[in-house]
């Protein structure tokens, strides 16, 4: 779920069943934020590692789908 002002701040939440693998508040998103790519690779990475690490402890929240 993206919620997103016409200024460029809100939040993002990325859900599997009941489960919330990530969350973050967007501050000037229609500004590039990173001072690389490198460093969006690494941020994104890391979300991603977190999220991952929630399901697979999770997995029966992961799958429930009602």
């Amino acid at each position: 779920m993206l919620d997103l002002s016409h200024e460029g701040f809100g939040r993002v939440t990325v859900f599997t069943g009941r489960l919330v693998v990530a969350s973050a508040v967007l501050r000037d998103a229609h500004r590039f934020g990173f001072d690389s790519i490198d460093h969006l690779a690494e941020r994104g990475e890391a979300l991603v590692r977190a999220a991952v690490v929630l399901v697979r402890t999770y997995p029966e929240v992961a799958r429930d789908d009602s």
